[in-house]
């Protein structure tokens, strides 16, 4: 990979965040055998790292090899390359990147190595398959991860081999964060509630058990998302797996808490409940979504709300066009 600028990593990192998508029946009707059968991992190094003893080109079989250490430790199996396909067969896919941060940067703390690590796992044949023959499809079908692996610099200068343990330690990581998130599928609904209460659990795994419990549309589900949300020190990756649950439980009457829960001059969290009220849908959301698009001093969330007021009404007048028939 040609070197790039940390800026532009970070950049595609962020782009490579899709979400979490739940689909299949309430309840899962058979255990599936969740294995990963192909393992991509693509990196770059960025040019600050090049010049504190990077390497450009990091060779992919360690990496495979942390990749697969780190799905195995949480039960996940790998079979590569299977010679049959089956619904619950997923693909993980990683991003790498090896920067260098230092001076301001990391401000009074000493210069940093990092591995930035961008996941996703996913059904290797989509939401798409067929199923003629009511083949049980997984609840979870595309998760993702975004880490920062750190290491302090030494009083000598960093060896190559310290930045590859480095990003072998990240990739391993991540897909074992990702392995433990997809372990959830299937797990009864009181194992879910209980995780998803644990405030000393990982944010990633509260979130993908709270997304789960509402695509069941377990009882008391609800509440406890919105508990979530009006806690203002609710991790962001929890929250965002909030506002996706809320989604799949379809309550238009969620709209207004929600709303509530949010800081209108936060642009970053305004923008993710705009395309959920649209979802949602119903009179208050579109009230909502015509202020924004109409008053909101940032022209981008403007245009965000305008986006999600025209998907909001073309659902309602699909639905309305189904009721008349």
């Amino acid at each position: 990979m040609k070197r790039g600028s940390s800026a532009v990593w970070i950049g595609l990192v962020l782009c490579l965040g899709v979400c979490l998508e739940l689909v299949g029946c309430k309840r899962p009707t058979a255990a599936l055998p969740m294995r990963v059968v192909d393992i991509q991992i693509s990196s770059q190094t960025d040019g600050s790292a090049a010049e504190r003893g990077a390497p450009i080109d990091l060779d992919t079989q360690p990496l495979l090899a942390a990749a697969m250490d780190g799905l195995r430790a949480v039960d996940v199996p790998v079979l590569l390359a299977p010679p049959e396909r089956l619904p619950g067969d997923f693909v993980l896919q990683i991003e790498l990147g090896l920067v260098y941060a230092a001076g301001a940067e990391t401000k009074a703390k000493p210069p940093l190595l990092r591995a930035l690590t961008a996941g996703l796992l996913r059904t290797r044949r989509g939401v798409d398959v067929m199923n003629e023959d009511q083949t049980p499809q997984p609840e979870l079908t595309r998760l993702q991860h975004l880490a920062v692996s750190e290491q302090g610099e030494q009083q000598k200068p960093p060896t190559p081999t310290q930045w590859r343990e480095l990003a072998r330690r990240a990739v391993e990581d991540t897909a074992h964060s990702l392995g433990a998130q997809l372990r959830l599928s299937g797990l009864p609904s009181k194992d879910l509630l209980r995780l998803s209460n644990d405030a000393k659990k990982e944010a990633d795994l509260r979130g993908v058990a709270l997304r789960i419990l509402a695509q069941r549309k377990e009882p008391g589900v609800q509440g406890l998302v919105m508990q979530v949300l009006k806690d203002k020190h609710s991790p962001t990756a929890l929250r965002d797996q909030a506002i996706g649950a809320l989604v799949e439980l379809g309550d238009p009457k969620t709209v207004r808490p929600m709303l509530d829960s949010t800081e209108f001059r936060d642009r970053s969290e305004l923008g993710k409940v705009l395309e959920a009220a649209a979802n949602l849908g119903g009179d208050e959301a579109q009230r909502y979504l015509e202020f924004v698009s109409q008053s909101h001093s940032d022209a981008r969330i403007r245009d965000e709300a305008k986006t999600a007021l025209t998907h909001l009404l073309s659902r309602q007048s699909k639905k309305d066009a189904a009721s008349a028939e």
